[in-house]
């Protein structure tokens, strides 16, 4: 059902309004993240072949981040026109819409779990295609499009939490020790799963200012160094989790960066990995080096070797067991 329809923008775009909103516009200040569902239609094909993308079936909608420079300019545009809870049907011009094939195989990309980051160029894009033979064929023969949106929320800047792509460098590094101390907090109260994702977040806040520093750079030692923490708390919730081999992965992370040098804890846990996952020459090795530095652990430390003696007899008291019953029929 049309309720109206208007021309917005300096694109001179048609807005047909499908459904009404709440009747309070956003303000939509720089910053601010408006979250909505899109459709994307070709209004030249044939009615049952006319959906380009519909973000329903990425089980996600979409968001937008106002004045960010977002490729399809003319989305900001149409999105700025709306109110929460509104559906509009916008009929864009070609030269609004003549990046959406690219744009459409990165969200189509990030939904099935590819990564095509090395060769998203426009050049590889015309020898090798999309990877998606409709994109190809739309790329080939660019045309007018439809979209659909319906908004479901807009929310002003400082009142959601950032993700890591929506944050500057200025950002990310105030919010490494807010991580630090929220993940510190909810470890505490049992609630490990939350705690790795702000471990996780703070990594990842380092790791991304890190790359834009020349390695071995005072910057970039620092950078470094402030991972040291952050890995052997996120290494700690994966031993939890039973995760015995991303528990090494990280705390090996750790003992690469101090240059040769030692770290008990680093040592400790991934002895103790090491030791779940019934590697005993390793373990052995990393506790014996963590005592040596270390011997206050001593006690700690024989405790996990009497409990893998433990796991190892029952281990062979099983596989025992399967080869009897094995042969029994023999």
């Amino acid at each position: 059902m049309v309720v109206m329809t208007e021309t917005i923008g300096k694109h001179k775009i048609k807005k047909t309004i499908v459904e009404q909103g709440n009747g309070k516009k956003p303000k939509f200040d720089t910053g601010a993240k408006a979250t909505f569902h899109f459709r994307t239609i070709d209004p030249a094909a044939e009615k049952k072949s006319s959906v380009i993308d519909d973000s329903r079936t990425f089980k996600k909608p979409f968001e937008l981040l106002i004045g960010r420079s977002f490729k399809l300019e003319c989305w900001e545009e149409c999105v700025k026109s709306m109110s929460p809870g509104e559906i509009a049907l916008f009929s864009c011009p070609l030269k609004c819409v003549v990046d959406y094939p690219v744009i459409s195989r990165s969200l189509r990309d990030l939904h099935h779990g590819h990564d095509h980051t090395s060769h998203s160029c426009g050049l590889h894009a015309l020898e090798n295609g999309l990877g998606y033979p409709d994109l190809n064929e739309l790329q080939k023969n660019m045309r007018p499009l439809d979209f659909e949106f319906e908004l479901l929320k807009v929310e002003e800047v400082d009142t959601y939490e950032k993700e890591l792509w929506q944050m500057n460098p200025e950002e990310m590094l105030a919010n490494v020790p807010r991580y630090h101390e929220e993940g510190n907090k909810l470890f505490k109260e049992g609630k490990i799963l939350e705690a790795e994702k702000k471990y996780a977040n703070g990594i990842g806040c380092l790791k991304h200012l890190q790359i834009k520093e020349r390695p071995g750079t005072e910057t970039w030692v620092d950078l470094d160094n402030q991972q040291i923490p952050l890995l052997l708390n996120f290494a700690q919730c994966k031993l939890n989790q039973g995760e015995y081999q991303v528990c090494i992965t990280h705390c090996t992370e750790v003992l690469e960066k101090i240059d040769g040098a030692d770290n008990v804890k680093a040592l400790f846990k991934r002895g103790k990995a090491y030791a779940f996952g019934m590697d005993e020459k390793e373990c052995r090795q990393d506790f014996e080096r963590a005592l040596q530095l270390d011997p206050t652990i001593k006690s700690a430390v024989e405790k996990e070797l009497r409990e893998l003696a433990v796991r190892q007899k029952q281990r062979d008291a099983e596989l025992s067991k399967h080869l009897k019953g094995m042969f029994s029929g023999f």
